[in-house]
């Protein structure tokens, strides 16, 4: 009786697979999917994607019930400003600006490519507003599917290129965390839970400073969303063509040498002019996304050292040394010039210094490495470590593996950097290079998970779970930039926009302006026209010295008599007089009303003079 007891116990598992067969199945996927099923899936998500946007920049600059104009977004409301103040100067005083419309007499130092296409629209006389915000529409557009062909030809399925670009757009560490808190202690459940109160990924308080890229980069860094997919596509294409040599890599030579005795030359040539032609197109960055560039720089660096480290043969090794030589010598001889004239003007020691810990230790003390970045990035940076052990574990050949490692390395480094050195005067703007390393890291956590997803059926629960985790915070911010009514706000009231309007109507376009210096002026933002000195938090990120025009603005506007020289000096043409003028500078109207200044234009608020100067201007 025992030896049947022992034996019954010993086949159990056996017994009890046989009796939950049927459940375990059920939860098996299907073995194959529907040849269209991927297709499906990939239409899907690229139109879910296309219908976000449109809805969103539809909406993005309204025009207000009291006639003026709002942005339905707090990151459009400060940093449109800029991009309408740049887009203006080159519509209305030329395409490519040989001064900065930031700061009088200084040298333009910005990636314009961006507001140089709204400001060609708006000489075809498209709406001043709808001249920014179509293009943005396309830019993005452009973004998600950029995003997801990069991921296709990296990870080789398309089922990771999704899993990749959702962990990427959604990323956005633990704030989802006090949703939960703030819908629990709310006295309306339902209507704070569909109308969150705040954003969950940028709680500068609770130093959560990774904020989604959706609505911190996509949406108003109008150079990032022309210059991120740019880049995207021209890493894609480098990547088709370092694979070849990787392939041959792996075969035996006499296959290769009959593989190039049948293929045909046409597609060589066709394969490599690609190559170089994104050389070409990479020397532009600079103007049109110079972080982008930047990055593009340190990521070939390690490609371009793979393909030639990793070469199969002499031979092999001189041509791939070869290629990156010309693909770097077309790529500088596009991008020095363009650098000199257009960025490095304003760039100096400022810029970038040693800041090890980036917010951690620095601006957030009480903060370590592990608690910030799980804050900010959760289970992500754990996950990327799994992805490169799978990667190492895999079967394949050890220079397969070498490769892997040689690809995925730069987006590392790239962490690494932004977690040991400043780039740009104002902390943040780090992120502008970190987004960078999120795409690798996205990658190999997408890789580990279908690697997870695929070991066993329990497993499965666990990466949905880690997948939510992941990507709710982001999802919480995507999905509140469209409750419009929770996030209005007006940039130019109905008066300015009557002021600036009256502006390019009568008065020329290369006339020089003494205004006040708050980040939506009408004046600099909207008629083209050269200020002094514009809003003081761009000079600053931008590099600029504005010290003396800063002292200069608010000398003339204290006491515009005794500074009359001054105003001779920078061949300033027109002073506005306005609510902000008169309360940052404490100035007054009345101060105006002599012999040399003209009253030319009047509002309920706001006084345009013309100043009479006491010498012709120098032509």
């Amino acid at each position: 009786m025992r030896k049947s007891l022992i034996a019954k116990t010993a086949h159990f598992p056996t017994l009890l697979k046989k009796k939950l067969g049927f459940v375990l199945n059920a939860l098996q996927p299907p073995k194959r999917l529907p040849n269209w099923a991927p297709t499906f899936v990939v239409t899907a998500y690229f139109l879910g994607w296309f219908s976000y946007f449109f809805y969103f920049w539809a909406n993005a600059i309204i025009i207000n019930n009291e006639g003026g104009i709002s942005a339905q977004m707090v990151n459009l409301w400060g940093d449109w400003a800029a991009h309408f103040t740049m887009g203006s100067a080159m519509a209305e005083r030329g395409l490519l600006l040989t001064t900065s419309p930031f700061l009088l007499n200084a040298s333009f130092s910005y990636p314009f490519v961006a507001d140089m296409i709204s400001a060609v629209l708006i000489r075809m006389h498209l709406d001043f507003f709808m001249a920014f915000v179509l293009p943005s529409f396309v830019f993005s557009c452009l973004f998600v599917i950029a995003l997801f062909v990069f991921y296709k030809q990296l990870l080789k399925s398309v089922v990771l290129a999704l899993l990749a670009s959702t962990i990427f757009l959604f990323n956005g560490g633990t704030g989802f965390v006090y949703y939960f808190k703030d819908v629990a202690e709310s006295p309306n459940k339902i209507e704070t839970a569909l109308n969150p109160p705040r954003d969950y990924t940028n709680m500068e308080e609770l130093h959560y400073r990774w904020i989604s890229v959706i609505t911190s980069m996509v949406m108003p860094q109008r150079a990032f969303t022309l210059g991120f997919p740019v880049t995207l596509l021209l890493l894609t294409i480098i990547l088709k063509y370092s694979e070849e040599e990787e392939k041959s890599a792996t075969e035996h030579p006499l296959k290769i040498f009959l593989k190039k005795l049948i293929s045909k030359p046409a597609n060589q040539l066709n394969r490599r002019t690609w190559f170089f032609a994104s050389a070409a197109i990479a020397g532009i960055l600079p103007i049109i996304h110079t972080h982008s560039f930047l990055v593009l720089f340190i990521v070939l660096a390690f490609w371009s050292l793979r393909d030639v480290v990793l070469a199969n043969g002499r031979s092999a090794r001189v041509r791939a040394l070869l290629d990156w030589t010309i693909f770097a010598f077309i790529t500088a001889c596009v991008a020095l010039p363009l650098l000199s004239i257009f960025i490095l003007n304003n760039v100096h020691s400022s810029f970038i210094k040693w800041y090890p810990g980036w917010y951690v230790g620095n601006d957030y003390p009480t903060e370590t490495l592990l608690s910030f970045w799980f804050k900010n990035w959760s289970v992500v940076p754990l996950l990327t470590l799994g992805g490169l052990i799978t990667a190492s574990l895999s079967p394949k050949k050890n220079i397969q593996k070498l490769y892997q490692l040689f690809t995925h390395a730069p987006f590392i480094i790239l962490f690494i950097l932004t977690n040991l050195v400043l780039f740009q005067p104002f902390v943040w703007d780090n992120t502008k290079i970190l987004v960078w390393a999120s795409v690798g890291f996205a990658a190999l956590t997408a890789v580990f998970l279908h690697t997870l997803w695929q070991k066993h059926t329990l497993i499965k629960p666990l990466v949905i779970a880690l997948t939510i985790i992941i990507c709710l915070s982001g999802f919480l911010d995507v999905f509140r930039a469209i409750k419009f009514d929770l996030h209005s706000y007006q940039m130019y009231s109905a008066e300015e926009l009557t002021l600036a309007a009256w502006t390019k109507e009568n008065t020329p376009a290369d006339s020089i302006w003494l205004t006040g210096t708050y980040h939506n002026q009408w004046m600099f933002n909207l008629t083209g026209r050269q200020a002094l000195a514009t809003y003081t938090g761009w000079l600053w990120t931008h590099g600029y010295d504005y010290n003396q025009e800063e002292r200069a603005v608010r000398n003339i506007y204290y006491n515009p008599v005794l500074n009359r020289a001054t105003l001779d000096f920078y061949h300033i043409d027109y002073i506005v007089v306005g609510p902000v003028e008169r309360r940052e500078f404490l100035t007054d109207p009345q101060l105006f009303n002599v012999a040399f200044f003209e009253n030319v234009y009047q509002t309920d608020n706001y006084t345009i003079f013309k100043y009479l100067r006491s010498r012709p201007k120098v032509p």
